[in-house]
């Protein structure tokens, strides 16, 4: 397969008068990093046109880049502020990648054989991700189809709130009636978690795990399959677990056995802050709104189902741990308890080459599989490959199921794939 760039240009808001953007405290703290996310679609039965779709897709991102103003823009090098001074002859924008994919068929060569990590389908220049904080890749296909591959930067967006904004505008490409729209909310955030004066203080160590040889692999659970493991992980002290809990105490018992732990073992779960702030944050709130929970089987612990899950369920009862004597998250006094809860986390990972150690995040329950352009909504949705150890990002399947993305030394990749208790529920694809 050849992909072949066809064209490069920057898509600009219709219209901003907007100088600046400043970022909260929990933007402060974000990784410098960027994410990709990539959704597939199949030929559309309407048979539209390449160029058509290209050029929609064009016209309706500078539409809602009215809205979200601040993808276009540029960050400021004092990790304060996305600069979004606007004008016609300056390099402010979103980049826009137009490409062909040549001697390849999407469901053939793709979707069918599970590929679904081709770095191809998204610009990976460092210069550009370093400028950019949105890269948008559309990558068409000689069967019809087409690949939506993004580059978003943490410091602007977490997972929520990209596909707030993918489903914004796929909604006004198909030509959704906008006055139905929740309109994005850019100033929550900040009023809520104001900036900080020293936000290293409480950024993550930065690991070099390059000396480790890892290896990601992928598991799918089906809907009938996390229904019987639900009803495996339930017990009288949580007698109705979550889909999401039940798949997390699966793979953290599996890897404890592939690991031959006999001691502690310790897992974190990314958590999304909006609904769990009093008042919960307006639907729409972009930003980064992330908090983690944090839990440690000893070696006491029972390393079976249900008690796994009792040991997750009892850690979210408990979020955030603050050590003062409250640990409300209303929004006059949420900043303190998140900054300690950030910094109990960093404590966490600093010590990770010396601990057994687990990083979970979900995306379970954001709809990008209801991103329709107006040719039909994605037949699958995906992230890079992972390279980092011990790293486990759980999300949607199409049709009711879930994705386990499981990133593990190589060490104990074979055995923990292998395990039999684990192949009962899911499927490696």
């Amino acid at each position: 397969m050849e992909v072949q760039i066809i064209s490069e240009k920057l898509i600009k808001p219709e219209d901003c008068h907007v100088e600046a953007f400043t970022f909260s405290a929990l933007d402060q703290l974000a990784p410098p990093s960027h994410y990709p996310i990539f959704l597939y679609y199949t030929h559309d039965q309407e048979s539209t046109n390449l160029s058509t779709k290209s050029l929609r897709l064009e016209s309706s991102l500078s539409k809602i880049l009215v809205d979200f103003y601040p993808f276009a823009g540029r960050l400021i090098n004092d990790n304060t502020s996305i600069t979004c001074n606007y004008h016609k002859d300056d390099d402010f924008g979103v980049l826009f990648v137009e490409a062909f994919a040549h001697n390849c068929n999407l469901q053939e060569d793709i979707l069918l054989s599970g590929n679904k990590t081709r770095v191809q389908f998204v610009p990976t220049l460092d210069s550009l991700l370093q400028t950019h904080l949105l890269i948008v890749q559309v990558t068409f296909f000689e069967c019809g189809g087409m690949i939506l591959g993004c580059w978003v930067s943490h410091k602007l967006s977490d997972a929520t709130s990209i596909c707030t904004f993918i489903n914004y505008w796929a909604s006004i490409s198909r030509g959704a009636n906008s006055s139905n729209f929740t309109i994005p909310d850019f100033k929550t955030g900040v009023k809520v978690f104001p900036p900080i004066k020293q936000p290293s203080l409480f950024s993550f160590p930065n690991l070099d795990y390059q000396d480790l040889q890892c290896v990601s692999k992928i598991f799918l659970f089906d809907g009938p399959s996390i229904a019987n493991l639900k009803s495996k992980a339930l017990s009288k002290y949580v007698p109705s677990p979550t889909r999401v809990e039940a798949v997390s105490a699966l793979i953290w018992k599996c890897v404890i056995v592939s690991s031959k732990s006999s001691g502690t073992s310790n897992l974190s779960h990314v958590v999304n802050l909006r609904k769990r702030l009093v008042p919960s944050f307006p639907n729409g709130t972009i930003g980064n709104f992330l908090a983690f929970l944090m839990t440690t089987k000893s070696e006491r612990d029972n390393n079976d189902l249900p008690n796994l899950v009792i040991i997750l369920r009892k850690s979210l009862l408990e979020f955030p741990y603050s050590k003062s004597d409250t640990k409300s998250l209303n929004w006059d006094v949420a900043l303190g308890t998140i900054l300690e809860n950030w910094n109990m986390f960093g404590d966490m990972i600093s010590r990770s080459k010396d601990i057994e150690l687990y990083n979970f995040t979900s995306w379970c329950g954001l709809p990008f599989y209801e991103a329709d352009f107006g040719w039909g909504k994605p037949k699958l949705m995906s992230i890079m490959g992972l390279s980092y150890k011990n790293i486990i990002p759980l999300m949607d399947a199409k049709d009711g199921g879930m994705e386990a993305w499981v990133c593990l030394e190589a060490k104990h990749t074979s055995e923990f794939e292998q395990n039999q208790e684990l192949l009962a529920f899911a499927a490696i694809i």
